[in-house]
C-alpha cells in the first residue's frame, strides 16, 4: 500500500526502480505508468480495512483488560 502511494505521489505514478525492488515487479516496468483499476481499490482497500478492525481490536484489548476506564 504504502509502495503504491508512494510512487504516486512522489513519482507521477510511473514505476521506477525502488518500486519494482519493493515488490518484486520486473525491471521491463520501469518507465511505465502504474494503472489504478477497480480490482486494485478493491484490494487496497480491504487491507486497509483490516489493518484499521486490528487496530481497533488491540485497543479495545487495551482498555478492557484495563478496569480504570470503566464508568
Amino acid at each position: 500500500l504504502s509502495a503504491k502511494r508512494n510512487l504516486i505521489v512522489h513519482n507521477g505514478g510511473i514505476i521506477n526502480e525502488e518500486y519494482c525492488s519493493k515488490l518484486g515487479v520486473g525491471r521491463e516496468k520501469i518507465g511505465e505508468e502504474l494503472v489504478i483499476d477497480n480490482n486494485n481499490i478493491c484490494k487496497l482497500g480491504k487491507g486497509v480495512m483490516e489493518i484499521g478492525i486490528a487496530m481497533l481490536n488491540a485497543v479495545s484489548s487495551m482498555v478492557l483488560a484495563d478496569r480504570s476506564y470503566d464508568v
